[in-house]
């Protein structure tokens, strides 16, 4: 069973402006960085927890058929599969 990623969040839980409040950072000289420190930590977050924090697509593919009859998911909330 290998699950595969294929539409990334569209925006993260946190804005660079909320960031950016909560640091107390008026410039623009650090916004990279701290975007790619918010979407690394809500990686993180979803990686040990299993819980998808933002809309997102995946695609499971199975080797064959579980002899249970059913397919343990190990992202959720799950809102569809087809």
């Amino acid at each position: 069973m290998t699950l595969f990623k294929t539409v990334e969040p569209a925006v993260e839980p946190v804005t660079l402006s909320e960031v950016k409040a909560h640091l107390r950072i008026d410039g623009t000289s650090e916004d990279d960085l701290l975007g790619g420190l918010v979407r690394a930590a809500r990686q993180d977050v979803e990686r040990s927890t299993g819980l998808a924090l933002i809309d997102q697509s995946w695609r499971l593919v199975l080797d064959r058929w579980p002899a249970s009859g059913t397919v343990p998911l190990r992202i959720h909330p799950v809102r569809e599969v087809l």
